[in-house]
């Protein structure tokens, strides 16, 4: 679950980079990080319910 999250904060954090910078904004960029931050809760709802 680690290695997934980290992959997935990498992915986030570049197109944040990308888009502070000064660079265009994308749409598809937008959704990617609506889709990646959805996994990140789906993980993280994993990981709690793994716990009980």
């Amino acid at each position: 679950m680690n290695k997934l999250l980290s992959a997935i904060g990498r992915n986030i954090n570049q197109i944040a980079k990308r888009i502070n910078a000064g660079g265009p904004t994308y749409q598809a960029d937008m959704e990617e990080i609506r889709e990646r931050l959805d996994q990140i809760w789906q993980l993280q709802r994993r990981i709690l319910l793994s716990q009980r």
